[in-house]
C-alpha cells in the first residue's frame, strides 16, 4: 500500500463508476476510480467491469484509498486512487484489462503515467473495449485513443509536467468537467499527532485548509498542492522554484 494510504471498509460496489465505502468514523462516502472510467449501464463491457470490481472489491472487505487535492466531483462521488485488501491498484487494473479507459485531467497526478502506460497496453493487445466483441445491438462505450510514447521523457517537461498525449478522434474522454472544494470526508474531524489547529482567519466550513508553519510540515499531514491564482493557500508558503504550485506532493 502507498504511504499514507486512507483504511475504509467496502459496503457495496454500487455500479461499474462507484463504490460505497465507509470510513473509520462510520460515515457512508460514495467514492469514484480517479482516472479510470468504465463503461456505463447498458454498454458493452459494462458487466465485465463490474464483475472485475466486485472481484477487487468484496462488499464488507477492508480497501485502501488516496486522495488528490482538490477531491469531490459533482456527481456525488469521490474521487480517488483505490487499492484492494491484497494491494491491487484498482484504477489500474481495469484499465489495463481494459474494463475502463483512462481519464485524465490534463495535470499529472502521482500515477497519471502509470495509467496511461496500462491503457497503451490494452490497446496494442485489443482488450476489453478495445477489441472488436460487442454485438450488433449493444451500446458502445465512447472510447478514446490515448496512446503514450514509450520514452517517459518524451510525454514531459521542464518541472515534471505531464505532456497530454495527442488525441486520434474528434471526442476528447468524458473526464469530470468540475471540482467542487468542499470539506474532505476521509481528514480527522480534529488535527491528530500535533497537526496545529486552524488559523482563526479561516472559518469553519470555508473549504480552506489548515494554516501550518512550513511546506513540509503540510505535506505531513497531508495537504497540497497549492496553485497559484486557485488556492488562496498558495500565498502562505515560500516556493523558490516559481513552477507556480507550492506545498507539491
Amino acid at each position: 500500500m502507498p504511504k499514507n494510504s486512507i483504511e475504509v471498509t467496502v459496503k457495496k460496489v454500487v455500479d461499474a463508476n462507484a463504490i460505497d465505502v465507509v470510513t473509520a468514523k462510520g460515515r457512508t462516502v460514495r467514492i469514484g476510480l480517479l482516472e479510470a472510467e468504465s463503461p456505463d449501464r447498458g454498454q458493452c463491457w459494462n458487466e465485465e467491469a463490474l464483475k472485475r470490481l466486485k472481484e477487487l472489491l468484496p462488499d464488507g472487505k477492508r480497501a485502501y484509498l488516496r486522495t488528490v487535492k482538490p477531491l469531490p466531483f459533482d456527481d456525488g462521488r469521490y474521487l480517488v486512487y483505490v487499492w484492494s485488501r491484497s494491494g491491487d491498484f484498482v484504477n489500474r487494473d481495469l484499465v489495463a484489462k481494459g474494463y475502463a479507459q483512462a481519464s485524465p485531467f490534463g495535470r499529472k497526478y502521482a500515477y497519471t503515467e502509470s495509467i496511461l502506460r496500462a491503457q497503451s497496453k490494452a490497446q496494442d493487445t485489443r482488450l476489453g473495449i478495445w477489441s472488436e466483441a460487442c454485438g450488433e445491438a449493444a451500446q458502445r462505450p465512447l472510447v478514446v485513443d490515448l496512446h503514450v510514447p514509450q520514452d517517459s521523457a518524451s510525454v514531459r517537461q521542464g518541472g515534471g509536467t505531464l505532456v497530454m498525449p495527442e488525441i486520434r478522434g474528434t471526442d476528447r474522454p468524458r473526464s469530470p468537467e468540475r471540482y467542487i472544494r468542499g470539506a474532505n470526508p476521509f481528514e480527522p474531524a480534529q488535527p491528530q499527532h500535533g497537526a496545529p489547529a486552524a488559523s482563526a482567519t479561516q472559518p469553519s466550513g470555508s473549504g480552506v485548509d489548515p494554516r501550518f508553519r512550513t511546506c513540509a510540515e503540510a505535506i505531513r499531514y497531508g495537504y497540497g498542492d497549492y496553485r497559484r491564482g486557485i488556492d488562496p493557500e498558495y500565498d502562505w508558503y515560500r516556493h523558490a522554484d516559481g513552477d507556480g504550485v507550492a506545498c507539491e506532493r
